[in-house]
């Protein structure tokens, strides 16, 4: 058994990597079951400061949990500001914060067990209670102790393999359905199965090749499903919620996000808008949120606080616009933030799709390929290494590419290729981009699918105003270095 010196430094160094990422917070929460976990009361009342830093959603930094810190109720002669310096010094090892947690519990298991033992010898020795009794209550609260500690993710192989036979017995008997959210492409749910329960999805592309439009596209597709009822959250980073929402309304009623964006439209046109737009997206559970500084606490933040409307998928246009928590260059802050949101999606068990751009490598290419690779995901590795799916849209006519093999035209030929797919094969799916109408079909469907696409009668000219327009964008946007604005 340790000393008790030993053990304090120790928990300097569990609460150190604490401090810098809080996201522990949670594997601690279940680990420590009462006060007496920590030796040390300065620890222990330190540890629920932070806890009510994070309970609060409150910025974890120094100042922040001193304050809380200081408001405590402490004993007399206690001095955790002093304990608080101390471990914020202490150099943090995140390596080894499993093993230092899993020593502390030790500790902590022996500790308790020599109190109740102590006692236990205490009863036997008194003549007055009957011994048998004493035993059998000692040995249960012994056993108690230890199934505190148990894991409360641990699952049998019975209770594992019967769960998926009810669920594998459940999809033989309804063929046509999906595990997951519909993405509305049917040759794209084969491949991936529908956005899954507790996955992180990446959406990668170039500025102009249309990831907000496709990030649109299936959302409209979740929220306006047949036989499924999904509540979306979708969070605009890249624009506000007016400009989405023009999207939206061009997607589902087939009018131009052109006219619809400058509000020039005549009276068959504004029937058709209230008639196939407005109506059929009022009566859905969308949530669209459009505030431009978000961390990943605050969605956790929201989820937690509409457990009344209970989202079961959320959609983020684009994570190189999400702060991070911590990390003191740009890839190690999306690697965070990956680690966060694949967190979180596992917390609350639903799909999260996020969109991200690619650095300008996969334009600068001399082989001529400029098909998505994985190491083209911009900031950081740790995007592909957290992510379970990973999609990359890729259109030809983005790289002035118009004709295909056969010599035909490839106007508006999108591929999506699956680079990742930890539930399935890796694929590409063609399909065919509509921009004019902020809206993809697949690629031998043409205008068929969920939504009905309105014909004005300048239909063609309107097309080709709309392709000139792509192109003048296009071009704009090859130079600037921010690419971020890039309409589609």
């Amino acid at each position: 058994m340790l000393n008790d010196s030993h053990i304090i430094a120790i928990e300097q160094k569990i609460l150190s990597t604490l401090l810098r990422d809080v996201s522990l917070i949670y594997e601690l929460q279940k680990t420590v079951v009462d006060d007496s976990f920590f030796v040390s009361e300065e620890h222990r009342i330190l540890y629920k400061a932070i806890c009510q830093v994070v309970d609060a959603f409150l910025p974890p930094d120094y100042h922040t949990i001193l304050d809380v810190l200081l408001k405590l109720e402490k004993r007399e002669g206690m001095d955790p500001e002093t304990a608080f310096n101390v471990v914020w010094n202490t150099p943090s090892d995140p390596q080894s914060f499993h093993h230092h947690l899993q020593i502390l519990v030790e500790q902590y298991l022996r500790r308790k067990s020599v109190v109740q033992l102590t006692d236990l010898i205490q009863q036997i020795l008194n003549d007055r209670i009957a011994v048998e009794d004493t035993i059998t209550e000692g040995g249960a609260s012994l056993q108690k102790l230890v199934q505190t500690q148990e894991d409360e993710h641990l699952y049998s192989i019975e209770q594992l393999a019967l769960s998926q036979f009810q669920r594998i017995q459940e999809s033989c008997l309804q063929p046509e359905s999906n595990p997951g959210i519909s993405t509305g492409f049917p040759n794209l749910d084969a491949v991936i199965t529908g956005f899954l329960p507790g996955q992180l999805y990446v959406i990668g592309a170039r500025p102009s090749v249309g990831k907000t439009t496709l990030m649109v596209n299936l959302l409209l597709h979740a929220l306006l499903h047949p036989k499924q009822k999904n509540r979306a959250l979708y969070y605009s980073l890249k624009e506000s919620a007016e400009l989405l929402s023009q999207r939206l309304l061009s997607c589902v009623s087939g009018i131009m996000y052109e006219k619809i964006a400058r509000g020039k439209l005549d009276e068959q046109e504004l029937n058709q808008l209230y008639k196939s737009g407005v109506e059929p997206l009022a009566n859905r559970d969308l949530a669209i949120n459009d505030r431009p500084l978000l961390r990943v606490s605050d969605i956790r933040k929201l989820l937690l606080n509409s457990k009344d409307r209970s989202y079961n998928i959320v959609f983020i246009d684009q994570l190189q616009h999400i702060l991070a928590s911590k990390g003191r260059y740009r890839d190690e802050e999306v690697s965070v933030i990956m680690k966060e949101l694949k967190l979180l999606a596992r917390e609350f068990n639903i799909p999260i799709v996020v969109s991200s751009q690619l650095n300008r490598t996969v334009d600068l290419r001399r082989d001529g390929n400029r098909m998505p690779q994985l190491s083209d995901l911009r900031d950081s590795g740790g995007i592909e290494q957290e992510a379970d799916v990973v999609l990359f849209l890729y259109r030809p006519e983005y790289y002035d590419i118009v004709l295909d093999e056969l010599g035909q035209s490839n106007k508006g030929e999108t591929h999506i290729r699956v680079a990742k797919n930890r539930t399935g094969p890796l694929d590409t799916i063609r399909l065919k981009a509509l921009l004019h109408i902020q809206k993809f079909v697949d690629f031998d469907m043409d205008n068929e699918g969920l939504f009905v696409e309105f014909v004005p009668t300048d239909k063609n000219l309107s097309e080709d105003q709309w392709t000139r327009r792509f192109e003048d964008e296009r071009m704009k946007n090859s130079d600037n270095k921010l690419q971020d604005e890039a309409p589609f």
